[in-house]
């Protein structure tokens, strides 16, 4: 089958289907052709190569040829004819992949552009924009729909460069690449370094997955392994998909489980307070060695219980000798009554 042929079906199935999941296959088909042809563009291959994909020239080339296709229909999260109907947003957007860091200087014009652009591209108000930028969800749904129009990498810079001014604070943010291969937004200070989502979404009990649909899912295999063993044994994909979908579900319990914690003693899920646990975090890692890998900090009520949450966190230690934070766990506990 042809990509074109391809790219026309995915199209299709985004204008008539109502079924979420093959919606979402379908998106990812048509990303990825389009993608594919719109890096395949010389306009593009000139103004993006040689290390160049994250820059204001390579972003304005991929719009240019975006609107001489003229082929975005509305089809993604994102508007079909972005460069032409919202130049002025796409230009504020575009001028930051010139800056390499975000200090006092500019950080209002990292603000201006990024809710200017959050209210043209998801169609919401200023405060909802302005909302968006400051948490690590909205921008997490705001960079997705850059990437698209401007690329995975010139996004990933932008998506950076607000999470330092987010995050400002004793450490550095930066986007490095995890054992696989995937780039996070990462705090770093010294050799030490902490990929944000451990926090704002693991910690914070906001992992991902539909825990719903996952419960279902679980019980159907279970009965069918009940029912008749053999059949399901012989199917190798089941005991397989049952034990994957089982860990998702304890991992989501385990999130939550934390993000409860810490909300029962008040240390609600705020900007200051995590920046302030990545910290802590980030300095117990001069603790780390070969031999003992795990730290942990104490964090104390905020709403005047009689209880506090113990963060223990688990790190790596990679090739260059640095540390990477792999996963934390908590324990909430009574404080000793003073005599």
């Amino acid at each position: 089958m042809s990509e074109k042929t391809e790219l026309e079906i995915a199209k299709k199935t985004l204008r008539n289907s109502t079924d979420p999941i093959e919606r979402e296959k379908a998106q990812q088909k048509y990303d990825a052709l389009r993608e594919k042809d719109i890096v395949s563009d010389q306009k593009v291959i000139d103004a993006c190569n040689n290390g160049n994909a994250a820059s204001s020239g390579c972003a304005q080339a991929r719009l240019d040829v975006i609107t001489a296709k003229g082929e975005y229909e509305n089809t993604g999260n994102y508007n079909s004819r972005a460069s032409q109907q919202y130049a002025d947003a796409y230009s504020k957007i575009t001028s930051l992949l010139s800056m390499t860091s975000v200090d006092a200087q500019n950080q209002k014009q990292v603000q201006d552009a990024m809710v200017n652009y959050a209210m043209v591209q998801l169609s919401v108000d200023k405060p909802t924009a302005e909302a968006y930028i400051k948490t690590y969800d909205g921008m997490k749904i705001i960079s997705a729909s850059m990437t698209p129009l401007i690329g995975s990498v010139a996004a990933r810079k932008i998506e950076t460069l607000v999470s330092q001014q987010r995050l400002s604070s004793n450490f550095s943010i930066h986007s490095l690449p995890d054992a696989h291969g995937r780039e996070h937004i990462t705090a770093v200070k010294g050799d030490a370094a902490i990929p944000v989502d451990k926090i704002e979404i693991w910690l914070r009990g906001k992992a991902k997955g539909d825990l719903e649909s996952l419960l279902v899912r679980q019980s159907v295999l279970i009965n069918e392994k009940r029912d008749n063993q053999r059949a399901f044994a012989k199917d190798p994909n089941k005991p397989k998909e049952l034990g994957k979908i089982s860990t998702h579900i304890e991992g989501i319990g385990r999130s939550r489980t934390m993000g409860m914690d810490l909300e029962k003693i008040g240390f609600n899920d705020t900007k200051e307070n995590n920046k302030f646990i990545i910290d802590k975090l980030l300095d117990t890692a001069k603790m780390v060695t070969p031999e003992n890998r795990w730290t942990s900090i104490v964090l104390k009520s905020q709403n005047g219980s009689n209880e506090s949450v113990r963060i223990n966190a688990v790190w790596v230690i990679l090739p260059d000798g640095s540390k990477r934070l792999s996963t934390v766990t908590t324990g909430r506990f009574l404080n000793e009554k003073k005599s």
